[in-house]
């Protein structure tokens, strides 16, 4: 009998993109070739033309929750989107996956720490001795990772290993590096499903 294929739930914010329905094709590819099933958040054909916004909104949350409840493994775009953090979609997803105690691998194609990627986005406006502070006076968090501690922790950003279910892998581009270079490499995907593969194989 043939073991079921693990499950990865593909979180990010590409489903804002023009093409999304091509990346997540893409990206779905690629999970068969490491013999992996994967989910991506638009699978959900949710007819919300006829739907009230609110109610298109909790069909497609519903839609989502439900792929997430069935997965077996997360694997999350991390890369910065609109401003020095992530996608606050994706975060919640992999808060979600991480309470639910489902393995999170995560990745950004951007490099660097929180605190350097909100140095570019110009959103630090002093620092002192208690570290950076924004326009409103705010600490911006420093703990040398690339994002907020609660996703880098979730993923492992600090000790990527192949002997750990989690993982985090970063690229090389700038952060006001070209659209491209952020949203459609998927080289460091690539890795994540490497990992996730590697882990099916010890699991199963």
């Amino acid at each position: 009998m043939t073991a079921a294929k693990l499950r990865v739930y593909l979180a990010g914010p590409e489903v804002f993109l023009p093409d999304a329905i091509d990346i997540g094709r893409r990206k779905k590819a690629l999970c068969a070739q490491f013999g992996l099933d994967g989910l991506f958040p638009l699978d959900n054909d949710v007819p919300i033309d006829a739907l009230a916004p609110h109610a298109a909104a909790r069909r497609i949350y519903d839609g989502n929750i439900a792929m997430l409840r069935a997965c077996d493994a997360v694997i999350a775009n991390l890369t910065p989107f609109r401003g020095p953090g992530v996608d606050d979609g994706t975060a919640f997803e992999v808060g979600f996956a991480a309470a639910l105690g489902t393995p999170v691998m995560g990745y950004s194609n951007v490099y660097g720490t929180l605190a350097a990627k909100a140095a570019a986005a110009s959103v630090v406006a002093t620092t002192g001795e208690d570290g950076a502070r924004d326009a409103d006076g705010l600490l911006v968090e420093d703990f040398a990772l690339p994002a907020n501690l609660m996703l880098a922790c979730a993923a492992d950003a600090d000790q990527p290993s192949i002997d750990r279910n989690a993982a985090f892998f970063e690229g090389d581009a700038a952060p006001d590096g070209p659209a491209d270079a952020r949203w459609r490499d998927l080289a460091l995907f690539e890795r994540c499903l490497a990992h996730a593969a590697g882990w099916a194989e010890r699991r199963a």
